[in-house]
């Protein structure tokens, strides 16, 4: 299990949104910082965003889009 992942959040809309994100959450937080996004893709799940010990965040281009940041991020990276 990573070490370095602080919180993972993943939400993509629908009337199951919750279930999919309980279901969804545990293998892309297992695989960590190096295999998140390809985890989440192996899922179908374009909406996903990780968040390490340190502040950075980690996220889709697809969930980026539905956020809006009240204060600066440490540090902001955005993958396809």
């Amino acid at each position: 299990m990573s070490m370095n992942v602080r919180r993972f959040f993943i939400a993509p809309p629908g009337p199951k949104a919750g279930t999919l994100s309980d279901v969804a959450s545990k293998p892309i937080f297992i695989s960590g910082l190096d295999g998140w996004r390809q985890a989440a893709r192996d899922m179908g799940i374009a909406e996903a965003m990780l968040i390490d010990d340190k502040g950075n965040i980690y996220l889709t281009g697809a969930i980026k889009k539905r956020l809006a940041f009240t204060e600066h991020p440490t540090a902001l990276h955005e993958t396809p």
